[in-house]
């Protein structure tokens, strides 16, 4: 193993470790305040502090979905899953989300028959000081896996962190239920109650968003484009990057990208830029990281001219947004093959690709007549905002 492939493995170990670590405290304190809230809510029969009791449940629930996704996603690839198994943690909070949306109905459902029927509801000075307590118990819950999930840049205890914080706010609305019932308004409790299960049903529909987009794919976020950009521009020999894809298993990511390389290069030097640049891109663990090398030739005495009119035809068409990898092959005074990518927005379908090439090689093939355009058009993968 070498030392870089020595860093990686560490950094997975203590960044797993950590990981389970905060999930592990999280649940026993979630499934304790879960026990505690429900239990006086059955004393008191508020069923906003029950419902409260549940969405504590479901934090407990989301920490340990956690707990697994970082168990799982620390076992190495096999033969069945050659990139890991990092998806399974999403896999599982899709099924969680789903279950709070349920739950979420049922006791809105509950709320809105209280009411329609209101019931009064006696709560001690005790109850108020219980919620007092698990209000601080999820604030400092909500600080400490915050800091952790900044310390290891993991979305799951972010996605954690705001759990704790949902569980003080419901929390927050209960006792002002109570606090309203206490002096006669019996209402107060079933609103609170509705204003919980709305709650839930928010950062359920976030948590399940959220898990099917990461499933599905995701596209890189702009700052991650950059990013790669910047650090591959910085390898001698790289004059420019494009089409990079991530991606995403988990914690781990895989990247592809094209850059571009003077073109009177050997296939050796070509091999050693691609080489360093997956290096340089593959944070200790290799194998993550691909790099086509696109080779420039300007020694066609054609290739400005034909620069411009590419350009131009590109900036004329409606859906065209850039031209890359241009090559001339052939006599300056023609013919010679004009060989070049399109990208255009994703969505854009076959046929509408399509026509997009027709009407810049006949653009092309009109301002430059001894160029044979073979254009090919490809959607270009726009960053998420």
């Amino acid at each position: 193993m070498t030392t870089a492939d020595a860093r990686g493995e560490t950094k997975h170990v203590l960044r797993s470790g950590t990981g389970v670590r905060v999930s592990t405290i999280s649940l026993v304190l979630n499934a304790l305040l879960a026990l505690i809230k429900g239990t006086l809510g059955i004393a008191s029969g508020s069923v906003g502090l029950i419902a409260d009791a549940v969405h504590s449940l479901g934090d407990a629930g989301s920490s340990l979905i956690v707990l697994a996704g970082f168990r799982i996603a620390a076992k190495p690839a096999d033969r069945e899953h050659p990139f890991g198994h990092g998806r399974a943690e999403h896999i599982a909070t899709s099924f969680l989300a789903a279950l709070l949306l349920a739950t979420a109905f049922e006791f809105g459902k509950t709320s809105i028959e209280r009411l329609q029927h209101p019931q009064p509801v006696a709560a001690s000075l005790g109850v108020f000081l219980a919620l007092v307590v698990t209000i601080a118990c999820k604030e400092w819950l909500f600080a400490y896996t915050l800091r952790k999930a900044k310390e290891i840049d993991s979305d799951a205890l972010r996605a954690d962190a705001w759990h704790h914080r949902s569980d003080s706010i419901s929390t927050l609305l209960v006792i002002l239920g109570l606090i309203g019932s206490r002096f006669g308004l019996a209402r107060f409790d079933a609103v609170a109650g509705l204003l919980v299960a709305l709650l839930i049903t928010h950062f359920a529909v976030q948590l399940l968003r959220a898990s099917i987009s990461r499933l599905l794919g995701e596209a890189p976020t702009a700052e991650e484009i950059a990013a790669i950009t910047a650090r591959a521009r910085a390898v001698p020999g790289v004059l420019g990057v494009h089409d990079v894809i991530i991606h995403r298993y988990g914690e781990r990511r895989w990247v592809s990208l094209h850059i571009d390389v003077a073109g009177e290069l050997s296939a050796t030097q070509l091999h050693s830029i691609s080489d360093e640049t997956e290096r340089q891109l593959d944070g200790g663990d290799p194998g993550t990281v691909i790099v086509h090398a696109d080779p420039l030739r300007d020694d066609h005495p054609q290739t400005e001219q034909a620069r411009r009119v590419l350009s131009e035809a590109v900036d004329r068409d409606p859906l065209a947004n850039a031209w890359r990898d241009l090559r001339l092959i052939g006599p300056p005074a023609g013919p010679f093959r004009l060989i070049a990518d399109i990208a255009v927005p994703p969505g854009v379908g076959e046929e509408e690709r399509a026509a997009v090439a027709t009407r810049l090689e006949r653009a092309v093939k009109r301002a430059l007549p001894p160029a044979e355009p073979r254009l090919r058009v490809r959607p270009e993968i726009a960053p998420c905002e």
